[in-house]
């Protein structure tokens, strides 16, 4: 595929990552589709509606690294790279909890607009955020 759907892709993700990071549903209804997953670091998944409703209950800031890789298949197109996760009061007495895990998106493109239909990231979770599971 192209440089330029590649870059597209890649700001793609990092709006989503902004979207959730400032709690903005607007946003990030139109950069999912309705049948989307969010599994988390904690191996806990999230349908479309519970991921939405879950913006602005606890503070984050995603991020995603310069070393992301997109693959196309066809119309769909697979995102991995390493993530970057901010819980400024996720830890025991509120402290700040920082960790970087990898991550794997997948994009389809439906109706000329691409779509993430599935997010999961893995990794070493801290401590600080298995009560979060």
């Amino acid at each position: 595929m192209s440089d330029d759907l590649t870059a597209h892709l890649i700001s793609l993700e990092h709006a989503r990552c902004a979207a959730v990071s400032t709690g903005d549903r607007a946003s990030l209804e139109k950069l999912t589709g309705d049948e989307v997953s969010f599994t988390h670091s904690t191996g806990f998944t999230e349908d479309r509606a519970a991921h939405l409703d879950s913006l602005g209950t606890y503070e984050r800031r995603l991020t995603r690294g310069d070393d992301l890789k997109v693959r196309f298949f066809g119309d769909t197109a697979v995102i991995t790279g390493t993530l970057h996760a901010h819980f400024p009061t996720a830890g025991i007495g509120e402290t700040p909890v920082d960790f970087d895990c990898h991550a794997i998106g997948v994009w389809v493109n439906q109706d000329q607009s691409w779509k993430q239909v599935a997010f999961a990231s893995s990794g070493q979770l801290p401590d600080a955020l298995a009560h979060r599971a």
